[in-house]
């Protein structure tokens, strides 16, 4: 399975498990209504991962798009079903408020926009599923948590290694005593990119170098085995 795939299908089933940690509330007053997802971004991850993984979610559905491309938002609301007023630009995104369809939104942003946009999101009322890395400081993290909170909404940072079963056993084999005492971690974890005008090159957008991209699965790796 490519790497690709592989992430849309760990993405379309933890996307069951998020609709169920994050809105409890909306599943009690109706189990049958799926949660709606605006999702902010349609670059290669939002468009071509998680919004496809939809058809596979028995939860969660897609409810609206969020996009600085009018052409593009209007041909994805097309071919999934939306009406215009489920698209919306990054000028009135604010105005998501207003739409009871919207539970959650997912940000499938660069980096450097992590932080506006879920904070804007809990602003509005909705809870909030943030792509990771969460954002680019300290600041700015405690800034999107201190937002959630006061709007009284659930943050949730796409971090999915430690849900899938393989890492699970690594994990309580690794805290069990079963492999020795830990002495050494070593993780790996990287891709070639390609093309050099993508945002992942651009400090401004990424907020760093590899660390702040592809680094995170190590780095929470690191955590997750000797916690």
């Amino acid at each position: 399975m490519s790497e690709v795939s592989r992430r849309g299908v760990m993405a379309g089933a933890g996307g069951l498990a998020v609709a169920a940690l994050m809105t409890e509330g909306a599943y009690a007053a109706d189990p049958d209504r799926k949660l709606g997802y605006a999702i902010v971004g349609l670059g290669g991850y939002g468009l071509g991962v998680i919004i496809p993984q939809f058809i596979n979610c028995k939860s969660s559905r897609l409810a609206a798009v969020v996009s600085g491309d009018p052409i593009k938002a209007k041909r994805v609301a097309a071919q999934y079903g939306l009406p215009d007023k489920a698209i919306y630009t990054y000028a009135n995104f604010d105005s998501i408020r207003d739409n009871p369809d919207v539970d959650i939104v997912y940000v499938c942003l660069p980096n450097s926009m992590h932080a506006e946009y879920t904070n804007r999101a809990a602003a509005a009322g909705k809870h909030v599923m943030c792509e990771k890395p969460m954002a680019i400081s300290v600041r700015e993290c405690e800034e999107m948590i201190a937002a959630c909170k006061k709007a009284g909404k659930k943050l949730m940072i796409g971090y999915r290694c430690h849900f899938e079963p393989t890492n699970l056993e690594a994990m309580r084999l690794a805290a069990s005593g079963a492999i020795g005492k830990r002495r050494y971690f070593r993780s790996e974890h990287g891709f070639t990119q390609g093309d050099p005008s993508r945002w992942r090159l651009k400090r401004a957008l990424s907020g760093g170098g590899s660390l702040m991209d592809i680094g995170i699965y190590a780095l929470n790796a690191a955590r997750y085995m000797t916690a």
